[in-house]
């Protein structure tokens, strides 16, 4: 179950990262954005480290929990942490549309799998 949550997770980094790299104009439509040539640049270059963190993840993930160090959960956990708070304040200050709530709630769901996993690899083991 854990192992296909984790899947899951890669597999949701990756199709973001396609949209941003390959549709930066879109995307920021749908967050009700204004975009610059800029703001493009920087979303396909943060599509791609999404694809690349999201690959990475998918198919680390095809081991289980036990195949991550503590410190890559952590990680995970404090960008997933971050970038929820940064998108639940942008959407609560009427920065980004609607759509930023449901970022804010994957974002959720994400940081809930990461504490799980690392509560996993924290418990003892029972002999």
């Amino acid at each position: 179950m854990l192992t296909l949550m984790l899947r899951n997770k890669g597999m949701i980094m990756v199709s973001l990262g396609l949209l941003f790299l390959l549709a930066p104009a879109v995307t920021f439509e749908w967050l009700g954005l204004p975009a610059s040539a800029g703001d493009a640049l920087f979303l396909r270059l943060f599509g791609l480290l999404s694809i690349a963190m999201g690959s990475s993840l998918f198919l680390h993930a095809a081991h289980g929990a036990a195949s991550f160090t503590a410190a890559e959960v952590l990680v995970f956990l404090v960008a997933d942490s971050a970038a929820c708070w940064l998108i639940l304040h942008a959407a609560l200050a009427g920065t980004i549309g609607a759509l930023g709530y449901l970022l804010a709630l994957l974002y959720l769901s994400s940081i809930s799998i990461f504490a799980y996993v690392f509560w996993v690899q924290r418990r003892p083991v029972s002999a």
